[in-house]
């Protein structure tokens, strides 16, 4: 959504006004201030095709957020962010599981060497593990989210679309803001920006954030070494930059950056027992009857309720650092831009694995250290030419590595009897003795995955004449991935206290095996983008295009029951569009529609292995995606800014003989066990999406000799039911709608606001995922979305 100035929000408007007589000084500046002068959209300029341009006449369907709105809004996170924006989602359960999707597309789990396919860059910069998205948005310039395939234009290949954010660059204006907020669950964040000049060639930009909060889950257990309040927030975000502007000709931006966030975090809901097998008979060896083996009562589930009771810690810390060099050398009528990049991101999680008060799995997480290196050069022509063009070259390598470990605790061969498939090692499991076994058994998968890329890419359009264009681009691309794989266990005692090894890896390799292994790969593509524009009036524009998209594939590092396959098949896209752009009744409505149907081989899915704590990658044969998205934004009265959007997203898995069952299927451990999907929605893809806002400002008279202006604003987000499992009825998310509020005062001349702030209106009790337990246990767990909150926001700018 093409969201341009927030005059209406907080009075940017008042250098329209006329000079008042000295005498009616403040009526002056009450009139300079007052929205009412604001009687149209403001244009809004966007980077999609790497060139500046107004978003309503770029063929493309492109939705835009400045940095402004989302303040006004109170939005500093992505995953508040996402709900407004038609098709697109969000999901962070974890650091390191966080993932974006557009249109149903990208909704893949971290696997370490393997990227989403849709690219999130910052300045340009592509991140290649999606963590990012977890840290706290701050200081912006704009977001843009590009939908469907991107690669003519991108240095690294995006398949399903891309999100961009653009921090605010260094200012020759001495400034800065200050800005304080408090609230609910004893929220707290501090930002501070200053910026200015060193030299007449030298400008600074020092920015940064931190913020914190309680959780919102509580842990019930007294006996447990985890915190009282789980899934808190604790974040600190650092970014310093330097632009040197020696002539009018080139420059030099060097940006640092810095964030860390360190929590009690991130537990999922007990939800509730499955029942039931896929035709009807009763699930063997429920969770109430593993659990009552151990003596241990789980009570109703109820994830409502947002308790929990686990024993063991559940923490999360994560890092990340980068530097980045951008350089913008006008040569002739074209711009050559060149940006190098260092980025290194590291994850650390303690969890507990059974999601309950006993002690069957102690530990599990997958710390990774990740570090990648870009380079991308391009060189544009200026725009606006008969023929605009715009050639790249982009290098990307990628060096992660992981290390997942499974503890097991004495609960462990009870929780898990009847599950092995070896009836005398079942019936053994069920003795008491058998605590000895499995107490304090270590499973350790380790992975070292590296990735190298090189592509080629360019796009030309034919301005044949002021309203008719064609855009034709390619990319060619090359990725070589490579990797070692090692899975060993340890610890552990023996059965009976008999000491007969063989009785007790036989039990123990029911779960885990050793293994190693070393795979590379090697692949190549040619992809391309036709479309073609015409602007029927000045204001209006229709577009048509095709596009391919490509994300390589790669290696399933990762132990998995035989008969998964350790490579996945590259994934490839085809997508076609129809759009409108309309700018009606002298700019105060902005219309945006576009149709499209995007079919997508070998798409790459998070699949999850029933009989272990794995989560791999795999390839859907074939699926497909079509519908329809609306966006509109308008000044139907002086003084309100209304903004709004709908998308119906109709996702189909046309081919999928080969998927793994759901949770609801008994499966004996390390047995393979498949289902054809062929016929379901895709994962994690609502039918329907919306989002509308309205934000209402004017003048309020003056205070001191100022003009104060008053604002208030709603929004309303909608997301219909979805499946975060295709293969499962049990793990459906009710569809959920997020009403959020605010009211404030500020100064006309915009030194100072004040705002009071509500999300979660209603306190709808919703949850964003759900999922099966992995070894069979019979239950489901749900990631709790964010209950009602409230509070108070102060800035000040200088």
């Amino acid at each position: 959504m093409a969201v341009g100035s927030t005059a209406l929000v907080f009075g940017a408007a008042h250098g329209l006004a006329e000079t008042a007589d000295p005498a009616d000084s403040a009526a002056a500046a009450l009139s300079a201030a007052a929205p009412v002068i604001v009687i149209e959209l403001d244009p809004v300029e966007v980077t999609a095709r790497r060139r500046p341009e107004m978003a309503a006449d770029v063929p493309l369907p492109v939705s835009v957020v400045s940095g402004e709105t989302l303040k006004a809004r109170a939005t500093d996170s992505a995953g508040q962010f996402y709900t407004q924006i038609p098709n697109a989602q969000v999901f962070t359960p974890s650091y390191r599981n966080a993932s974006f999707s557009i249109r149903g597309l990208g909704n893949s789990l971290a696997t370490e060497g393997l990227e989403s396919a849709v690219g999130v860059f910052v300045d340009g910069v592509y991140r290649a593990r999606p963590g990012a998205l977890t840290a706290t948005l701050f200081d912006l310039d704009r977001i843009e989210v590009m939908r469907g395939p991107q690669g003519t234009t991108f240095g690294r290949n995006t398949s399903a679309g891309a999100l961009s954010i653009t921090t605010a660059p260094p200012d020759f204006e001495p400034g800065g803001w200050l800005r304080l907020s408090y609230g609910h669950y004893d929220y707290g964040q501090v930002q501070a920006v200053v910026t200015g000049p060193v030299s007449d060639t030298v400008a600074l930009r020092l920015s940064s954030t931190y913020t914190r909060r309680d959780g919102f889950v509580e842990n019930t257990n007294p006996a447990s070494r985890a915190a009282r309040d789980l899934n808190d927030y604790n974040d600190l975000s650092l970014r310093g930059q330097v632009l040197w502007v020696p002539d009018d000709r080139f420059s030099l931006r060097l940006i640092v950056d810095h964030s860390e966030q360190d929590g009690d975090c991130c537990v999922q809901l007990l939800s509730h027992a499955i029942t039931t097998q896929p035709d009807g008979s009763p699930f063997p060896n429920g969770y109430a009857e593993r659990l009552a083996r151990v003596g241990y009562d789980p009570g109703p589930l109820d994830s409502s309720r947002r308790e929990s009771s686990v024993d063991a810690p559940q923490t999360s810390q994560m890092s990340e650092d980068g530097i980045a060099a951008e350089v913008q050398w006008e040569i002739g009528d074209h711009l050559l831009t060149a940006i190098t990049a260092w980025r290194r991101w590291r994850f650390e999680p303690h969890f507990d694995g059974d999601y309950n008060a006993t002690d069957a799995v102690r530990q599990f997480g997958t710390s990774v250290d990740q570090q990648q290196f870009s380079q991308e050069i391009r060189l544009a022509s200026r725009g606006g030419e008969t023929i605009d063009t715009l050639v790249g070259a982009y290098y990307f390598r990628q060096d992660s590595e992981s290390l997942q470990t499974i503890e097991l605790g004495a609960d462990a061969g009870p929780t898990l009897a009847n599950f092995t498939g070896i009836a005398p090692i079942d019936r053994l499991l069920l003795y008491p003795e058998a605590s000895r076994l499995f107490d304090g058994f270590t499973d350790h998968q380790a992975a070292s995955p590296r990735t190298e890329s090189l592509a080629g890419f360019g796009q030309a359009t034919w301005n044949i004449d002021q309203r008719f264009a064609l855009t034709a681009g390619l990319r060619y691309t090359a990725d070589w991935r490579e990797g070692d794989f090692r899975a060993w266990q340890s610890g552990g005692g023996s059965i009976l206290g008999l000491g007969i090894e063989a009785l007790d890896d036989l039990a123990r390799q029911s779960f885990f095996k050793p293994g190693a292994f070393s795979e590379r790969t090697w692949q190549d593509n040619l992809s391309g983008l036709f479309s073609a524009g015409w602007h029927l009036t000045e204001s209006v524009l229709a577009y048509a295009l095709v596009a391919t998209g490509y994300k390589a594939g790669g290696i399933n590092f990762a132990s998995v029951s035989d008969g998964v396959s350790r490579r996945v098949a590259p994934e490839k896209t085809t997508s076609y569009e129809l759009g409108l752009k309309a700018g009606l009744f002298d700019q105060r409505l902005q219309v945006n529609t576009a149709l499209y149907w995007t079919i997508v081989d070998d798409y790459q899915s998070s699949l999850v292995d029933r009989t272990t704590f794995t989560t791999y990658l795999g390839n859907v044969g074939r699926l497909r995606a079509r519908g329809i998205e609306v966006e509109v934004e308008a000044i139907p009265l002086d003084g309100l800014r209304l903004t709004g959007s709908v998308s119906y997203n109709d996702t189909k898995i046309l081919s999928y003989a080969d998927a793994p069952c759901p949770p609801e299927q008994a499966v004996a451990a390390g047995r393979l066990c498949t289902a054809d999907l062929a016929g379901r929605r895709l994962r994690a893809a609502p039918l329907w999406t919306a989002f509308v806002s309205a934000d209402y400002a004017r003048p309020l008279g003056t205070w001191a000799g100022n003009a104060l202006i008053g604002f208030i604003g709603a929004s309303y987000a909608y997301r219909s039911s979805y499946n975060t499992d295709p293969s499962s009825r049990e793990t459906i998310v009710p569809a959920f709608g997020l009403a959020d509020a605010r009211l404030g005062l500020g100064s006309a001349d915009e030194r100072w606001r004040a705002s009071l702030w509500v999300r979660n209106l209603f306190d709808e009790n919703y949850f964003t995922a759900a999922a099966g337990l992995p070894y069979n246990v019979g239950a489901v767990v749900v990631v709790p979305g964010d209950p009602r909150t409230f509070g108070l926001t102060v800035e000040y700018r200088f």
